[in-house]
């Protein structure tokens, strides 16, 4: 009995086995390309679909990092202009003290002109970026 069942089962096998061998009909093969095609097509399109959205997530993140950099940037020129200016300001004020009376007042008036003029450089030279 068993090698009934066995004998069975091997024929049975082999009958599936070589249905999957026949070859298609040319029209289930045409419909088959065509389909495989349709399938490739809607496949590739939503691929360069997805590789756009990331690119353009990629160079927007790109333009944000740079206005980051460039505002960075901005900021460490400004500061770095009104310490310069202050340290101008306050050479100026030291040389002042080497005059006496009216001129000394004028000296520090002019050292105080030209601190508020540097200044105001500074700013207005680094905020708009």
């Amino acid at each position: 009995m068993k090698l009934t069942t066995l004998t069975l089962l091997g024929i049975a096998t082999l009958g599936v086995l070589a249905g999957c061998n026949k070859p298609e009909s040319p029209a289930t093969t045409a419909n088959d390309v065509a389909a495989a095609r349709e399938d490739s097509a809607k496949d590739n399109a939503d691929a360069r679909k997805n590789a756009s959205k990331d690119v353009a997530q990629a160079e927007s993140g790109m333009q944000d990092k740079a206005a980051d950099v460039n505002k960075a940037e901005s900021k460490g020129n400004y500061e770095v202009a009104e310490t310069q200016a202050r340290g101008n300001h306050k050479v100026a004020l030291e040389k002042c003290e080497a005059l006496g009376g009216d001129q000394q007042k004028a000296c520090k008036a002019q050292a105080d002109a030209d601190f508020e003029q540097a200044k105001a450089n500074a700013k207005s030279s680094y905020s708009h970026h």
